[in-house]
């Protein structure tokens, strides 16, 4: 008959491999608690607007005024003609002008007016069905832009910060730092190399546009190459900087003609 003391050493090393055991299992199952809450809590924040966002509604008469009220007094700032110059070999350029925005300005008409404007100048373009609302925020050093879009049949609003800057060369560039899911922060790096394409609505998804935009996003390319309005009589305005200032977006413009 084995000694007594080794079935107590026995059921002491089963109840300590029994004790790590539950120690371990107690471990894991927190774990997956905690992973739960965090997907929980990051779902719940894909599900809400973020705090700076605003309802508009695009039929409602005083945003569809002030809309156009925004569009007429850029149209007429831009065409001026009694602007102060000079001219050189042929080159006429005026002096430099401010044109400034106000994100109330600019709300009303990207909701009012763009999908018609853009439908009215791209040719066989339609207005994504999927986008519902585009807005923005200026703020200090940072544009907010937004849009809120159908994804999975629930209506979400994907979000950016972007830095606009115009280059040495004139080109304009937009330097992104975060990128939002409702309230959810995602870095940009990371949702402009795996995820764009995935949480781009149906409806524009398949537009080659999307892909050189998520090329400029992530600095590969300018925005813009050069940032110039050309005018019907053969005048241009050319941008020349662009900063926040006063929770409002400057344009700093000059009107040229001729050679350059």
């Amino acid at each position: 008959m084995p000694p007594r003391t080794s079935n107590k050493n026995t059921r002491s090393r089963r109840r300590r491999r029994s004790r790590f055991l539950r120690i371990v299992l107690a471990i894991l199952v927190i774990l997956l608690m905690t992973l739960v809450v965090v997907a929980a809590a990051g779902y719940r924040l894909t599900t809400q607007t973020p705090r700076w966002w605003a309802s508009i509604d695009p039929q409602d008469a005083g945003v569809i005024d002030r809309a156009e009220r925004v569009e007429n007094a850029l149209t007429s700032e831009l065409s001026r003609a009694d602007r102060e110059g000079v001219s050189d070999d042929g080159h006429w350029q005026s002096e430099i002008w401010e044109i400034r925005l106000s994100a109330e300005e600019a709300n009303a008409w990207l909701n009012a007016r763009l999908p018609r404007w853009a439908e009215n100048r791209l040719e066989d373009f339609q207005w994504p069905a999927d986008v519902r609302s585009i807005q923005v925020a200026f703020e200090p050093g940072a544009v907010r832009l937004g849009a809120s879009v159908v994804l999975d049949e629930r209506e979400r609003v994907l979000s950016a910060e972007l830095m606009p800057r115009v280059a040495d060369d004139g080109s304009v560039w937009l330097d992104v730092g975060w990128m939002y899911v409702g309230r959810l922060p995602v870095p940009a790096g990371l949702l402009l190399q795996t995820e764009l394409f995935d949480l781009a609505p149906p409806s524009v998804a398949d537009d080659p546009g999307l892909a050189r935009l998520a090329e400029a996003l992530a600095g590969k390319h300018a925005i813009v190459r050069e940032p110039i309005i050309a005018l019907g009589d053969g005048r241009r305005v050319r941008i020349t900087s662009m900063e926040l200032r006063d929770a409002e977006l400057v344009l700093t413009c000059r009107t040229e003609h001729g050679d350059r």
